[in-house]
């Protein structure tokens, strides 16, 4: 498969790992919340992680296979919801070939201005 990024907000450090083998789609999301978020954390605690991870078949010429999963901790369980359109599309194509799986942990420093997008 691809890369997994895992990006640590509270080191700001990102390192990249391979992609398990044995799982993708919604059950690697739960996998990797599993993995990096702290035991016992609930849905907004500093230790939540959150995963998005492409399905099986995201960025090939397969049609209608445009899905991710979004996975955390919720209050007493790994939360997971799927979405679709250009964004995952876009992060398991070929052309954006950098990852197709993302975790995030920790907790961003405060924003001190706005961002437009």
């Amino acid at each position: 498969m691809g890369k997994t990024i895992v990006i640590n907000l509270n080191t700001n450090s990102i390192s990249e790992m391979p992609t398990p083998a044995e799982h993708y789609g919604r059950g690697l999301a739960m996998k990797l919340v599993r993995q990096y978020a702290e035991d016992g954390c609930s849905r907004l605690d500093e230790g939540n992680a959150l995963a998005i991870v492409c399905g099986l078949l995201t960025g090939t010429n397969a049609p209608c296979a445009n899905r991710a999963s979004v996975a955390a901790m919720g209050n007493n369980a790994v939360a997971v919801s799927s979405i679709s359109g250009d964004f995952p599309q876009k992060l398991a194509s070929r052309i954006c070939a950098i990852m197709e799986t993302a975790i995030s942990s920790g907790v961003s420093p405060p924003i001190s201005r706005p961002i437009g997008v």
